[in-house]
């Protein structure tokens, strides 16, 4: 590799290195702004300084994968001069992407965990919804060997949610099944009606969640490219919807994640506008 290659890659391994420490910090700081939070008297307090964090986040982010970015072009640039591909360029190009995609990722669950968001609620059929939900996925599984079940009753009481946000949880729930089961399996979702409240389960039958991990604290995650804001978000956005959230795995034969729902009457619920301000 020429000289000018080869500062090239080490101006990409700084970047690179800086960007994990930036993640790092990141975490540190969001999890010192929610301990400050926490003794804040008012919701306003801790909603202004989890907003504080993740402005000075997305900032920061914003200019290492700049950085990281006009590394990948300058190397791109050399590589064209010389006309001959370099098996050492390729592979530290493709770990620059991807380093980008994780960053750009844990970017954006950052500031959907820590800004307010606002809820379009309307009555709706849960069975639909799901199906809405997972339609662009199938492709995948098929291709992944994951046979999709529905076990869902003739009649089931409509749900008052906002129907985005009911699928963004519903896929982050589902691409943790996924991910779970890399050599195939089974992908259930179940729904019930059980002493007022909709009920609904995911379950698949992959490696199951390790036994004290807290799976919905910000940032914690067995995944080398995951952000760990994940099922925090999923937390939150159940929460903004009145409903509960719960698990249960074993080791080796899956896990169930149970999502509990109000159901509504639809003849007379009206469809709300609503701004979440809690922070679960």
């Amino acid at each position: 590799m020429n000289p000018a290659l080869r500062q090239a890659v080490l101006s990409l391994q700084r970047r690179s290195e800086e960007s994990e420490e930036l993640r790092k910090a990141a975490e540190d700081i969001l999890r010192s702004a929610q301990k400050d939070a926490e003794k804040s008297v008012h919701d306003s307090e801790r909603l202004a300084a989890l907003e504080t964090t993740a402005t000075l986040f997305a900032h920061e982010v914003a200019n290492s994968l700049n950085g990281i970015f006009a590394s990948l072009q300058l190397l791109d640039m050399k590589a064209q001069e010389e006309n001959s591909p370099d098996p050492e360029l390729k592979s530290l190009l493709g770990s620059a992407t991807q380093e980008i995609k994780r960053l750009g990722s844990l970017l954006q669950d950052f500031r959907s965990f820590v800004r307010p968001q606002k809820y379009y609620f309307e009555a709706m059929d849960l069975a639909g919804l799901i199906d809405e939900a997972i339609n662009t996925e199938k492709l995948l599984y098929d291709s992944m060997g994951i046979k999709v079940k529905f076990e869902f009753p003739d009649a089931l009481s409509p749900v008052m949610v906002d129907e985005e946000k009911i699928k963004q949880a519903i896929l982050s729930i589902c691409k943790n099944a996924v991910e779970a089961m890399p050599s195939g399996g089974v992908l259930t979702f179940r729904a019930y009606e059980s002493e007022g409240g909709i009920f609904l389960e995911v379950a698949d039958t992959g490696a199951g969640i390790p036994k004290g991990l807290e799976i919905f604290e910000p940032f914690l995650t067995t995944k080398p490219l995951g952000s760990g804001l994940g099922l925090p978000i999923v937390s939150q956005i159940i929460s903004a919807h009145k409903g509960t959230i719960d698990y249960t795995s074993e080791a080796g034969k899956g896990t169930t994640f149970k999502i509990g729902l109000p159901p509504v009457n639809v003849n007379t619920a009206p469809k709300i506008l609503s701004s979440d301000k809690s922070r679960s």
